[in-house]
């Protein structure tokens, strides 16, 4: 009997752990409408005896595509741009976050007693359909409800997973209105993003993160919307960062892009702006060549202009839909538009990500847009 009564008051402590959890981390700001970022990426008193990103290490694979607990927040992010036989395009996420909320492991014989939270989010975009789909689960690392393993590589939460290699994973999830099937085989080496991975994200020790992206991966399987299965294939990317902390008190958000271009190359880069409208001088990218060889980009290396503006009409928010970005020092000079506008995420918090296309002289691609702290 006791150690029902020890189970029972487990699930009910974790329980009311993930609830505030919930709340605390993903609480909208007072005007309801956008993320509370320095609740996950923020310096603050509540960093314990994490560790912090604080200068390049040598990074070991496959372990380092496995977790990382001794930091507090970690994601494996993967987006793509598809097509179907007939060519009709489409976009996906798939991004699988923890979040550490003690900053020690907890001695139990329960199953049910963590100090981790899984949470994920998924999206389908139907350009064709101008559709947008998108869908979020969280729940406790524990139990083998969620959780990160390297052997063998698995990265879920309940049905929703990453399996296969590192690189070549296996993305399978499904909801109410669509499902991914999809299968990915690399055809970039990894590039660390940042000094030798280590990306510095606003002043002072330890606001960084541990960053590498695989650039490109060929993809294929299969998407199911509104019961409608449809055989796709096309091109992914993926990244990888963990941290204990990375905004200071000035940076309110981000701009990121992710972009493939027709002749294998590609762009990483990411404005950080500042309570003042400015982008800060640690905005950064990474231009990649054709045969994988990268380049760390300073924000005097690029510029990124707005060109046009979109309204949500559920939110109010205001979002950037159409940019200019040049890289003069490797002769880049893109226009990236969505390839519809409404890609918004209306979860635990609200962010606008979505695919786009990418035109320039005699080149084009895909990209995918992430806008985080929009109000």
């Amino acid at each position: 009997m006791k150690k029902f009564v020890n189970i029972g008051f487990f699930l009910v402590i974790i329980s009311i752990i993930a609830f505030f959890l919930f709340r605390y981390l993903f609480k909208p700001a007072a005007d309801n409408k956008t993320m509370r970022i320095h609740s996950v990426l923020g310096a603050d008193k509540n960093e314990g005896n994490y560790t912090k990103a604080i200068k390049p290490i040598n990074f070991r694979f496959p372990d380092d595509a496995g977790p990382h607990p001794d930091f507090k927040s970690e994601w494996w992010y993967f987006t793509g741009n598809l097509s179907d036989d007939a060519g009709a395009e489409y976009g996906y996420q798939f991004t699988i976050f923890r979040q550490s909320i003690l900053d020690k492991k907890l001695d139990s014989s329960s199953d049910w007693r963590t100090n981790q939270v899984y949470m994920a989010h998924i999206a389908v975009t139907d350009v064709v359909n101008d559709k947008f789909y998108s869908f979020s689960k969280m729940t406790r690392g524990s139990a083998g409800l969620a959780g990160a393993k390297i052997k063998p590589f698995r990265v879920w939460i309940e049905n929703w997973e990453i399996t296969g290699e590192y690189n070549h994973p296996i993305l399978k999830a499904s909801t109410r209105d669509f499902t991914i099937d999809i299968q990915l085989n690399s055809l970039k080496p990894i590039v660390l993003n940042g000094n030798r991975g280590l990306s510095q994200k606003s002043q002072g020790i330890g606001n960084a993160s541990y960053y590498y992206s695989i650039p490109r991966f060929k993809t294929k399987g299969e998407l199911t919307i509104k019961k409608r299965k449809i055989n796709v294939s096309g091109e992914s990317w993926l990244d990888r960062e963990w941290s204990t902390s990375s905004l200071g008190k000035e940076e309110v958000g981000w701009d990121w892009f992710s972009i493939q271009l027709e002749d294998s190359r590609e762009v990483m880069l990411y404005k950080i702006r500042k309570k003042d409208g400015q982008a800060s001088t640690l905005s950064s990218g990474t231009y990649i060549k054709a045969g994988g060889a990268s380049v760390h980009l300073t924000k005097s290396d690029f510029t990124l202009e707005v060109l046009d503006y979109w309204q949500s009409a559920a939110t109010s928010i205001k979002y950037p839909s159409k940019w200019r970005i040049k890289i003069p020092k490797f002769q880049i000079d893109l226009v990236v538009t969505p390839k519809i506008n409404n890609q918004e995420h209306q979860l635990q918090f609200i962010y606008w990500e979505g695919t786009a296309k990418v035109v320039g002289d005699n080149i084009q691609g895909n990209a995918y847009v992430e806008l985080v702290g929009y109000k």
